[in-house]
Parts: structure tokens; sequence; C-alpha cells
């Protein structure tokens, strides 16, 4: 069987009827607004409760970061506040709960899971779940395509099922490399359709034949369940998203799938300082990030600071990361080296005598 053709990707979500990112973006908040009141019971019906577990395997995902107390937590598009509460569930299950009506122990204080949305609605309905279960979040209205909060502000970024409405999906990663702090954590958990296997027909199937009426019938909005399915198909394969998450200053790239390939979480880390400001050319940066005791030799991706500097044709970054002691002989694999990739690769003559200077060799 061949495969179904999939559709080129697009820049952002675009809904029927809409022109340009301003339209598209205005038209995702109204339909979810209309849809809230019965989004957590839709959710759990159509995914067969499937849905909690992707959370939570989510939430697990992070541990390492959730069970540190002074770790800043942000879910974007976070709806109805579902992956949430599993990020919170985690870190309590890691800290310790915190007693309602009581100041916190030395042990068990920490800061409370931030979870963001532009839609009005869906942020109700999430405080009261919160309110109700005496979870330790805070929900704030916020455009994840313009987040309100202060440059590296967090340590983990999440988000479940909302990225793929943003308008743009570049400028959404840009704004959360943005917030996060170097060397945080990035987890976006998405649906996607499988290309290919025997559960292929069978997703697109229940996709655009089943989905969309049930979830039509019983919400009473049948536009909204029929945007889904054609959201995903014009949504970006997770290759495609990996190359766009890269791209946005990340690195340490992991897919992880589930459900026959349907669901599929991507998670990231933040570049470091370091590499963050060899890679826009900012010397004053490099040397604040230098002067702090960063990694001169930090091995992400079989790439190091020199090598990212050397792809750029910057021959003052590596001349600043040789001076300041960075080994010119540090290579990502057996064959490759700094030399090798200056000289060979791309024909950087200055670049390579610099290195040699520095007693490089091949």
């Amino acid at each position: 069987m061949i495969a179904a053709q999939k559709p080129a990707p697009l820049p952002g979500t675009r809904p029927r009827g809409t022109a340009d990112e301003r339209e598209a973006s205005a038209h995702v908040r109204e339909m979810f607004g209309r849809i809230a009141p019965r989004y957590d019971f839709l959710n759990h019906l159509l995914s067969f409760s499937l849905d909690h577990v992707w959370r939570r395997r989510t939430a697990k995902r992070f541990r390492y970061i959730l069970e540190r107390p002074e770790a800043r937590v942000l879910d974007v598009c976070c709806g109805t506040g579902d992956l949430t509460f599993a990020l919170d569930r985690v870190r309590t299950v890691a800290l310790g709960p915190i007693e309602s009506g009581d100041l916190p122990s030395i042990g068990t204080r920490r800061e409370p899971i931030v979870g963001s949305d532009f839609v009005e609605g869906m942020l109700v309905r999430a405080r009261e779940k919160a309110a109700a279960s005496h979870r330790d979040t805070f929900f704030a209205a916020a455009d994840a395509l313009s987040l309100p909060f202060a440059d590296a502000s967090f340590d983990l970024i999440t988000t479940a099922f909302g990225f793929r409405n943003l308008a743009n999906y570049e400028e959404g990663l840009r704004e959360f490399a943005r917030v996060l702090r170097p060397g945080g954590e990035l987890g976006i958990l998405e649906f996607t359709e499988p290309e290919t296997g025997p559960m292929a027909g069978l997703f697109r199937f229940y996709f655009k034949s089943i989905l969309p009426r049930i979830g039509g019938a019983i919400s009473g909005d049948k536009e909204a369940y029929a945007y889904l399915p054609g959201s995903v198909s014009k949504f970006p394969s997770p290759f495609e998203l990996r190359l766009l998450i890269a791209k946005a200053g990340f690195e340490n790239i992991e897919i992880t799938s589930w459900n026959f390939g349907s669901v599929v979480l991507h998670s990231a880390r933040r570049h470091s300082a370091l590499t963050d400001a060899v890679l826009r050319s900012d010397y004053a940066a490099m040397s604040a990030a230098i002067a702090r005791g960063a990694n001169l030799n930090e091995m992400v991706d079989e790439m190091t600071p020199l090598l990212w500097a050397i792809m750029g044709r910057d021959i003052d970054a590596v001349r600043l990361l040789l001076e300041s002691g960075a080994n010119p002989n540090v290579r990502p694999n057996r064959t490759d080296s700094p030399l090798w990739s200056a000289e060979d690769d791309f024909g950087l003559t200055e670049i390579a005598e610099l290195l040699k200077s520095y007693g490089a060799t091949k």
C-alpha cells in the first residue's frame, strides 16, 4: 500500500477561512473558548483516556527537574491544566505535599508550576480544578507567541497538544528559548500522523471520519472537531519539527513516540550560555560565560563551542575560545577534528592557521 501524501507543513496553524497569523490566532482563541465547557470530557472520551497516560509519561520524563524545589516550570498552552497538574503530582511525589493553609516547611518549599493559555474559558476551568484538588499551581493569561515573562525565567517549558495550534511555530520556539534559562529543558507533546505501518490507515480513518462526528455531536461544535484532523495532517513531521527546534537554539533533541507513532514527545535542552553566545557572535556574553566557569570543551550532539564557531566562520569567536583555554583537538568522532573541519570541510585557511598555532592536529 502506498502511504498517503502528507501536505506540505505550514509555518503555523491556518484554520479554514483564515489568511494570516493574526486571523488564525483569533480564530483559534474563539474556537477553543466555545468548546471549553466540554473540553475535558471529550479529550478523555476521544482518546479512550489515554491522554492521562501520555501526560503522566511526559511529566515523569522531567522528574529530575521537578524534584528541584527551586526549579521554575511553565506549561504553555495549558488548556484546562491537565499537564500542569501531572507535573505538580510528580513534583509532590518527589518533594512531599504542601498542606493547605499551612506555611511549607523548609523541606517542602518550592516554586508553583505555572500554566499559561490565551483562552480565558480554559483558564477558568483550570483554576476551578486546581482549587478543588489543592494543587500547587498558578494560571496566567498569556499568548505563547509573546510570553509576559523575563528572559531566562524558567528551567522547564512543556506543552501538550497545544503547540500545533500556534500561528507561527518558529516564533513560538524562539519565544520558548527566550524565557528558558541556558541548559533549560523543553517538552512538546503532540499528535502526528503515522506515515506507514498497519495503524496509519486506521489512525486516519478514526481521526478524519469518527472523531469529528463524535466530538461535533457532543460539543455541538462540528467546526472545532473538524479542525483537529486537518491541523494534525498539516503539522510538521517529527523530523521536520526536530529541525525547527534545533534552529531555535536547542540541542540534545530526543523523539519518543507512543500509540503506534500517533503521539510524539520532543524533548530538548536549551543551548548553554557559552554555545548560545557563540551562535549569536556575542563576544561580551562569551566572555561572561567563560568568566563564570563555562565548560569550554562541552560536547553536545557531537559539537563543541569551538566547532560551532568554526562552522559559523567566526574567527573572533575561535580566537576568544582558544585564548581562554579551549582544547583545539577535542573531536566529535574518530576522524573529524576542529582543524579538519576548518581546513578540509570549509576551506577556512585563516582559522586553520590559528588552530595550528594552538597545537591543533588532524
